[in-house]
């Protein structure tokens, strides 16, 4: 209590000495403040995005396979002859007909048996015609009419079309899965609850709502030969609906738009769900086949323990193959996210370097009273361990005081900083597989946030390393005093 007390006396009587070390700790605390809350901050933005993002593999038609089949199909003449031409010259092109190797439901069960696997969708669908409503043509950005469609102008034209996306867990889609789209009214469609799924803007758009029966007019179908072929005059085919979705994504027309109107086809509005089962009516796609499936893991970070699972059952691997579908995307936000917290390791290392250094530059400042003052107690009989408590305790109390002002401080300026970076470099994960895009669905693709925040558990860390500062700060300069006995000390003082 003594030491404590003259602790206390002494920075009451150095109060200007008082008020400038606790300025500096004070600024210290809050670089360490705003680094430990951005870098947490940083960990949880990483682990949301990669929930939304989720972590998916591909099981499909072997590349090498596919090459086989299209050789074969050329060299027995089982080929498709098509013409192609702008009207002023025309070309003979020859499209092998192949038959895909099947997934089977046996191949599904047995994978979803797997730990780690918590689904699978498989999608059947394309473009559709509405025929007793209109599709959505909201936008934002470039006027879509004022733009030609140099991706295929000779072909047919998209711009009042839907399209139809069949699946068989609507729930594991990027919209719903990301939480960009959520169910508003009714239910999901699935194998045991046929129907359609409409966004909320194309219902109130066309004044339908669940219960109402919608017709669209496929124009593309499969044939035989598993060939997609357009149809003209086909028989609309009638859709109960289901459910109503909410999207939050935007539909920003840009100016590298190369479909034109067509554009309108891929907006979010126009986006309708079924069932795998009506996806695959709708295209005359009714053999029921999968040729390629999407296998949901839990974590990323089970990808290729999953993966490797999956390669140890009894399939045919020289028909299949498995692709990791979203590693680029986690990918691409890591290392966003990695530079914010890189920056955030550099604050937390350069302030308590920094402070350390300070520190002990402003105690040797005042070296002459701290070495006359050590000599002084010394010579007095005090005992080396306690005068280097008393110094301790001078720079704990200070510390403590800029602690707590440096928590609420710190966190201030961390939120405002997160907000910054929020705002003015959007994190977020593209959807065009980095090909050049007519469109975007708005700034925060992913909806990543980063959220600064100075938690219970992190207070240890932040605890611990501004009393490492203050340690170092205190013994260093004592070190270099003891060297000396009381009467050396007192005679350099003087």
């Amino acid at each position: 209590m003594a030491v404590l007390k003259r602790a206390y006396l002494s920075l009451k009587c150095h109060y200007v000495r008082t008020l400038i070390l606790l300025f500096i700790i004070l600024c210290i605390s809050v670089m360490e403040v705003i680094g430990i809350s951005l870098h947490t901050a940083v960990n949880n933005a990483e682990n949301e995005s990669l929930k939304q993002i989720g972590a998916k593999i591909g099981l499909e038609n072997n590349t090498t396979y596919i090459d086989k089949l299209n050789q074969e199909a050329i060299a027995s003449g089982h080929v498709v002859k098509q013409s192609t031409g702008n009207g002023l010259a025309t070309a003979s092109t020859e499209t092998p007909i192949i038959k895909l190797a099947p997934i089977s439901d046996y191949m599904i069960q047995k994978i979803l048996t797997i730990p780690g696997v918590v689904g699978e969708n498989s999608v059947s669908g394309d473009y559709a015609k509405p025929v007793d409503f209109k599709n959505v043509k909201t936008y934002q950005g470039i006027d879509p009419s004022t733009q030609k469609n140099t991706q295929s102008p000779n072909t047919r034209i998209h711009k009042d079309n839907v399209i139809i996306d069949g699946d068989l867990q609507v729930d594991l889609t990027d919209g719903f899965r990301k939480k960009q789209s959520s169910l508003i009214d009714g239910s999901l469609p699935s194998e045991s609850n046929r129907g359609a799924l409409i966004e909320e803007k194309l219902a109130q758009q066309n004044n339908l709502a669940v219960g109402d029966s919608i017709k669209v007019n496929p124009i593309v179908k499969l044939d035989d030969n598993n060939q997609v072929v357009q149809l003209e005059n086909a028989i609309p085919i009638e859709i109960k609906i289901i459910g109503i979705y909410k999207t939050s994504d935007e539909f920003n027309v840009l100016s590298q738009n190369f479909w034109g109107e067509d554009v309108y086809a891929f907006s979010p509005y126009n986006r309708i769900y079924t069932d795998f089962e009506t996806g695959q009516e709708i295209f005359k796609q009714n053999d029921g086949s999968i040729t390629d499936a999407d296998i949901y893991v839990n974590s990323p970070s089970n990808m290729d323990k999953v993966a490797k699972e999956i390669k140890r059952l009894n399939f045919d691997w020289t028909k299949y193959q498995l692709v990791n579908l979203t590693a680029s995307e986690n990918m691409e936000i890591s290392n966003q996210l990695n530079k914010v917290a890189t920056n955030a390791s550099l604050i937390i290392a350069f302030s308590s370097l920094a402070g350390a250094i300070i520190l002990i530059l402003i105690i040797s400042m005042w070296s002459k009273n701290y070495v006359y003052e050590t000599g002084l107690l010394l010579t007095l009989g005090e005992k080396k361990r306690k005068i280097i408590l008393q110094h301790l305790f001078e720079l704990l109390i200070i510390t403590l005081i800029a602690f707590t002002v440096s928590v609420f401080l710190g966190s201030y300026a961390a939120h405002f900083i997160g907000q910054s970076i929020n705002q003015n470099s959007a994190i977020t994960s593209t959807t065009g597989g980095g090909t050049v895009a007519p469109y975007d669905l708005g700034p925060n693709v992913s909806n990543i946030q980063i959220k600064p925040q100075l938690i219970v558990t992190n207070l240890p860390i932040y605890i611990g390393i501004g009393f490492i500062v203050i340690f170092v700060a205190s013994i260093i300069p004592g070190i270099l005093v003891f060297r000396y006995k009381p009467r050396e000390i007192l005679s350099k003082s003087l």
